[in-house]
């Protein structure tokens, strides 16, 4: 899927482990994204980088218009 964030928010970061290291500013912009195993939104950044919001989240943005879906 494809994604269009409207306004920088904030998303969790995960090691390589998946352990959650905190969080990370998502700046404005298209990022390629998908639904990961445990039911999290990963969202692609760059080539190894990834940021993550739980569903809740991405809802949340969606009705704020902060998060749209341009492909899904």
């Amino acid at each position: 899927m494809k994604l269009r964030i409207t306004q920088g928010t904030l998303s969790r970061k995960h090691g390589a482990d998946g352990q959650d290291l905190g969080f990370m500013v998502l700046f404005a912009g298209e990022y390629p994204a998908s639904i990961d195993d445990s039911g999290e939104l990963e969202i692609k950044i760059g080539e190894e980088q990834c940021a993550y919001l739980s569903l809740r989240k991405m809802e949340e943005k969606i009705q704020q218009g902060e998060l749209v879906v341009i492909e899904a």
